[in-house]
């Protein structure tokens, strides 16, 4: 072995503590950057910072890290300059708190455009990675409907009952809650389907309920009934999520993310705890909730509905899926996996059961046995 052999693993640990450390570092400055702008410390430009430094850092990360699909890391680019351009256009044309029929919905094009771009990468990380269990699809399915539901019970429902304001504006306003939530399905699939989950996977999900959160804060700065509050603390999610996002790309496990075969269930008690919080939450909420009108009623009737059935198909799932393990357990066991005929346990436990049958049914019983001279060598070879 040559010298440049033995000190290429030494290299590749050196490299790989350098990456590490300057996703570290850059982590803890864009999070600082994102905590000063929701305090004001940094008026309208840490939100702006965060922004422009996530697309260069994303470009970083794929030189860096070399993940083998380069499609989704860019789409996240595309996906990031698209909000920015809307942040831009709705300071430009006074688009946030318009609540009247001449409001621009050019800012709301570029917003959504990058909703689109964002969805679009993480589906493509979940095809590099591979073809999705149906039971995480449904524990996904579970976390949004319950995220819907809580956001329109504690945030959507009161907004449009005090709001006077154009129908587009009202639409405006809403609309991105339910898209967020979708993204939180993809993420929470990404993170949880992976046998081997990375920090990648988890800070893009983290980012997702980032803005989760901020769409749902959105709703009542737009509507105007937050009061005195500063706008730089409802903007703060947005920037956590620009930090999380640019940080999962920086991170050497982004690699991961969209790495063929790294897909696959696993058992996850965290998984499963979160899934208990949210079907456990909406039916506290709803016992002291009282509906305003009869479209609150069908909205939350048709969410409760969904919520309900998603819960129930995924029991009935994890009890089929339970049946199939037990079934190919007992095959395993009485089958000789070479040839699929009966092994010699099987074998046995069929005679003694006839035996313990003949004299009952006054039958007779034949045994034949075969045997292979020299089959041993045939088998051996």
């Amino acid at each position: 072995m040559t010298g440049e052999a033995l000190r290429s693993p030494r290299r590749l640990h050196t490299a790989a503590t350098a990456s590490s450390l300057a996703c570290k570092s850059y982590c803890a400055v864009a999070m600082s950057t994102a905590l000063a702008h929701g305090s004001g410390l940094l008026g309208d430009y840490g939100l702006i910072l965060l922004s422009l430094a996530a697309p260069v850092a994303i470009a970083v990360g794929i030189r860096r890290n070399h993940p083998p699909a380069r499609a989704p890391w860019i789409l996240l680019i595309m996906a990031i300059v698209s909000w920015s351009i809307s942040g831009l256009v709705d300071t430009s044309t006074g688009a946030l708190g318009d609540l009247s029929t001449g409001r621009s919905l050019l800012p709301d094009a570029f917003a959504l455009l990058g909703y689109a771009l964002f969805a679009v990468s993480l589906v493509k990380m979940l095809r590099a990675q591979g073809e999705a269990t149906r039971s995480l699809l449904l524990d996904g399915a579970i976390l949004a409907l319950s995220l819907m539901l809580i956001c329109w019970v504690t945030l959507i429902s009161p907004v449009l009952h005090r709001l006077d304001a154009a129908g587009t504006a009202k639409l405006s306003i809403v609309i991105y809650v339910p898209i967020s939530a979708l993204l939180v399905i993809i993420a929470a699939r990404l993170a949880f389907g992976t046998a081997t989950p990375g920090l990648s996977q988890r800070l893009l999900l983290a980012a997702m309920v980032m803005l989760q959160i901020g769409d749902a804060a959105l709703v009542p700065l737009e509507a105007g009934f937050v009061g005195d509050l500063p706008s730089h603390l409802f903007e703060m999610p947005y920037a956590l999520a620009y930090a999380l996002v640019s940080t999962a790309a920086l991170h050497p496990s982004m690699a991961d993310a969209v790495r063929p075969g790294t897909a696959g269930p696993r058992t996850d008690r965290r998984r499963l705890a979160l899934l208990a919080v949210a079907l456990v939450t909406p039916a506290f909420m709803l016992l002291v909730w009282s509906p305003r009108s009869r479209l609150e009623r069908v909205v939350v009737g048709l969410l409760a509905l969904g919520l309900a059935a998603s819960a129930i198909v995924r029991v009935v799932w994890a009890a089929r899926v339970q049946a199939n393990v037990e079934v190919r357990l007992e095959r395993e066991a009485t089958t000789d996996r070479l040839t699929g005929l009966a092994n010699r346990p099987a074998i046995h436990d069929l005679v003694n059961r006839h035996l313990a049958d003949a004299p009952n049914e006054h039958d007779q019983l034949a045994l034949l046995f075969v045997d292979l001279d020299r089959f041993k060598l045939v088998n051996d070879s």
